[in-house]
């Protein structure tokens, strides 16, 4: 009696091939199991650790961008520079928006030139007019600010 030829599905194109074929006759494709194909590489991690000298902790992949030192002192310099307009253009920013507010209040809120918190609201045009250069300044700078 003929014993039946075991067969088995390609994952390909789920073909019926022969247990004992490697490549689907039907697609071409390999159809050895992966940890056969190389059985070491199949759960190897990307990283390997230093067993020579006895650390536990692999080295950081960025270790050479760390030792260039001159360059971190530029960069601090620049990210130092950057904070300085910022903050500049945030003081500017909100000291203008504030007397902006202010002129506003006492010209809507005053009454015969006097704010109703009893102060002279005759002076509203000053505030105001403060607040724009200040504000137009901080705009300025906080639109050539880098991301």
């Amino acid at each position: 009696m003929n014993k039946p030829v075991k067969m088995r599905l390609c994952w390909n194109c789920e073909g019926r091939i022969t247990m004992s074929e490697e490549i689907c006759h039907l697609c071409g494709v390999s159809v050895i199991p992966a940890s056969l194909d190389n059985p070491g590489k199949l759960f190897t991690p990307p990283y390997q650790f230093d067993t020579t000298s006895g650390n536990a902790i692999p080295d950081s992949p960025y270790k050479e961008m760390q030792a260039e030192e001159p360059e971190k002192n530029q960069e601090e310099t620049v990210s130092t520079g950057s904070f300085n307009r910022s903050l500049l253009a945030v003081v500017s920013l909100s000291s203008g928006t504030f007397f902006f507010l202010f002129s506003l209040a006492m010209m809507i809120f005053s009454r015969d030139g006097v704010f109703t918190l009893q102060w002279d609201g005759s002076w509203w045009f000053i505030y105001g007019g403060l607040s724009i250069p200040m504000l137009i300044f901080g705009w300025s700078v906080m639109s050539k600010l880098d991301d």
